[in-house]
């Protein structure tokens, strides 16, 4: 995990499998975090996780989405979503 997130994992969280993760490094997880089996980050926009948060099973965390024309373009907010 912690190469997943790029050490941006906090003391005793866990990540249940199956978890798909896209852009991994711009996800944050604070401490004692619990994600839940077949969880999906898209985190182009960055997602940060405070700690003792326990994030569902099935959870969609995106923080990005695809242009309405032009499906090559990825467009992000400005700033992160936080999830306490």
């Amino acid at each position: 995990m912690n190469e997943l997130f790029l050490g941006n994992i906090g003391e005793n969280s866990r990540v249940m499998p199956l978890v798909n993760v896209v852009r991994g490094y711009s996800v944050k997880i604070g401490k004692n975090v619990v994600i839940m089996n077949n969880s999906l980050f898209m985190a182009a926009g960055g997602i940060t996780i405070d700690d003792d948060v326990m994030v569902a099973a099935n959870a969609q965390l995106i923080s990005n989405n695809h242009d309405l024309y032009d499906h090559q373009i990825l467009t992000c907010k400005n700033h992160q979503a936080a999830f306490r």
